[in-house]
């Protein structure tokens, strides 16, 4: 037991540096812009589609301190909060916000800002 305890303190203490995560999520918006772009047609409703489109190859995982390790982006309705450590996707085209792509984490970074304003 105790191994296993330093194990999983070990995966929550480590995560990547908010540079290479706003990195990363800035390349995912610069496609879902270029989607758009090629297009000539709003947002998707799903981003599964931006990947089968070919804009996007491979969504880069993300391991925020705290997190567990994800991979891939969740479609969500709206902005909201669930503090999976992942990437989400607004899908609902009557929401102010569809087409955003954030990082679905309320804590902070290592400078104390929210991770929410990414």
């Amino acid at each position: 037991m105790l191994a296993l305890s330093g194990t999983l303190g070990y995966i929550y203490s480590c995560g990547m540096e908010s540079y290479e995560v706003i990195n990363d999520m800035s390349e995912m918006r610069k496609k879902i812009a270029i989607y758009y772009n090629l297009n000539g047609k709003p947002f998707p409703e799903d981003f599964g589609e931006i990947i089968k489109a070919g804009v996007i190859r491979e969504v880069p995982p993300v391991k925020l301190k705290g997190h567990l390790k994800m991979k891939g982006v969740e479609n969500s309705a709206s902005m909201t909060y669930s503090d999976s450590g992942g990437w989400k996707y607004v899908s609902d085209p009557k929401d102010k916000d569809f087409g955003k792509l954030y990082l679905d984490c309320t804590h902070t970074d290592e400078y104390g800002r929210s991770r929410t304003i990414y």
